[in-house]
This record gives structure tokens, C-alpha cells and sequence, in this order.
């Protein structure tokens, strides 16, 4: 029997290095896919990493395979042929779906921050919305979610809408990891406990018996307001502070810490 004319086989590393590739290639679009669908990017650059990885080892596995069929090149078949150019075309795919959307994040968030510079809270709400909520910029790790649902509590704050900014901080640290996870669970502490003080000061502030009394009461009360980034309520109390009949030191006092909270 004649053997010399029988196709040489495929060595198994070359194999290996082409099944490994499309599994590292395919995690990744996996990984898009996921974050779309949840409504949030994945939470690291480990797809990234893989994909490029699976990349690399998917041209070597063809670049070996290019040397080891030198000779049947020239007889390539379509189906080879095509089988060839769709795993050009992946791997090409992959990268758009990475380096497009990495070049379009994070416009939202710097226009959200102009518009919370200018205390234009609402208009930063909307903004910051458009980085958390637009679904192509989920398909990588988008570093600016984590700073825009931060921006969007706060924001929702100095509007005194506190339910809102509770639930947003709650969907931060369901969402995030390390920095803002901690510091998304630290606000929303912060903002259950100054919300229980400012409700008793309320009480308190209702059964005052004299001005010097009220004035130490509101300053309570604006501070609680400042500590969870309600600046216009706060200066509102220093206002009103400085409208009682008490010293004029402390009216002052109240000019200076409105003044911070400019």
C-alpha cells in the first residue's frame, strides 16, 4: 500500500495551541455578552488578558501549521481556505469589540463631573446615567462605572432625594469590588445613621425653649446635612442660623461654615 501520498497529520501542539486560543477567544466574547445582558461590565481586565493570550497562541498554532503543510498550501482547499480567513476574521472581531468601546468610555463621566461642578445635579444624574446604562460600553471592563454611580448618589444627595442615593450606593456595592465596594458600604452607613440624627434633631429643634438652643440645634443639623454631601440644605440651616437672636460670634460661625459649603 502506498503511504507516500497520504496528507501528513496535524502534530497535537499544533492542535492544542488552536483549541486553547478559540477557548480563551471565546471566554472573552462570553464575558461581553455577560456583562450586557447583567448590566455591567465585567469587574477586571482578566478577559482582556486571556483574549490577548488566546490570540497569540491561535496564530502560533496556524503559523505552525503554515510550516508543516508548506507544501500543500498551493493545494488549499475552500473549505481550509475558509476555515482559515473566519479564524483571521475572530480574532480581528475580538479586538474591535475590545479597543472600540475602550476608546469610547469614559465622555460621559467627564461631562457628568463638568455638570456637578456646576451644581447642575440633575443634568450630571442623566449624564452618568449614559456611562452606566449604554450596553456597548459594558462589552469590556469599564473603569468609569464605578465613578459614575458614586457621582449619581452623591448628586441624588444634594437633591435631597436620599431613598435614591441609598439604592444606588446598594447597586454600587453589589456591583464593584476593593475601593468602592468599601466605600459604597461606608456612605450608605453614614447616610442611614446622619438621617436618624437629623430626625431627632427635628423633634429636638421643635421643643427648643430659646434661639441659643435652636442655632445649636440647626448647626447639628447642618453638619449631619454636609457629612452626607447635602450642601444646599446645610447652607439653607446656616442661613436660618444667622436670622436667630444670639451672638454675634456665632452668627459668624455660621457665615464661615456656609461659605465651605459653597
Amino acid at each position: 500500500m502506498d503511504t507516500a501520498s497520504a496528507p501528513p497529520k496535524n502534530p497535537f501542539w499544533i492542535k492544542l495551541c488552536q483549541w486553547i486560543g478559540l477557548a480563551c477567544l471565546g471566554q472573552f466574547l462570553i464575558a461581553a455578552i455577560i456583562g450586557v445582558l447583567r448590566g455591567y461590565s465585567i469587574q477586571s481586565h482578566a478577559p482582556l488578558y486571556v483574549m490577548s493570550g488566546g490570540s497569540v497562541l491561535l496564530s502560533i498554532g496556524y503559523l505552525g501549521r503554515v510550516i508543516v503543510f508548506s507544501e500543500e498550501i498551493p493545494r488549499m482547499t475552500c473549505r481550509q481556505f475558509l476555515r482559515l480567513s473566519w479564524m483571521f476574521y475572530l480574532v480581528l472581531f475580538c479586538f474591535w469589540v475590545n479597543i472600540i468601546p475602550g476608546f469610547m468610555q469614559g465622555r460621559y463621566h467627564k461631562q457628568g463631573d463638568e455638570f456637578f461642578k456646576q451644581k447642575n445635579y440633575p443634568a450630571a444624574i442623566a449624564i452618568y446615567q449614559k456611562e452606566v446604562d449604554t450596553w456597548y460600553l459594558r462589552l469590556r471592563y469599564n473603569s468609569h462605572e464605578d465613578n459614575c454611580l458614586f457621582g449619581i448618589a452623591q448628586s441624588y444627595c444634594q437633591l435631597e432625594n436620599f431613598e435614591q442615593a441609598r439604592q444606588t450606593y446598594q447597586r454600587l456595592h453589589k456591583m464593584t469590588r476593593g475601593y468602592y465596594k468599601e466605600r459604597s458600604q461606608t456612605e450608605l452607613a453614614e447616610l442611614d445613621t446622619e438621617l436618624k440624627n437629623i430626625a431627632e434633631l427635628e423633634k429636638q429643634l421643635a421643643d427648643a425653649a430659646d434661639d441659643n438652643q435652636k442655632a445649636q440645634i440647626l448647626f447639628d443639623m447642618a453638619f449631619a446635612y454636609h457629612r452626607i454631601e447635602c450642601s444646599k440644605k446645610a447652607t439653607e440651616l446656616y442661613a436660618r442660623i444667622q436670622t436667630l437672636d444670639i451672638q454675634q460670634i456665632r452668627k459668624e460661625q455660621a457665615r464661615e461654615f456656609a461659605a465651605s459649603c459653597i
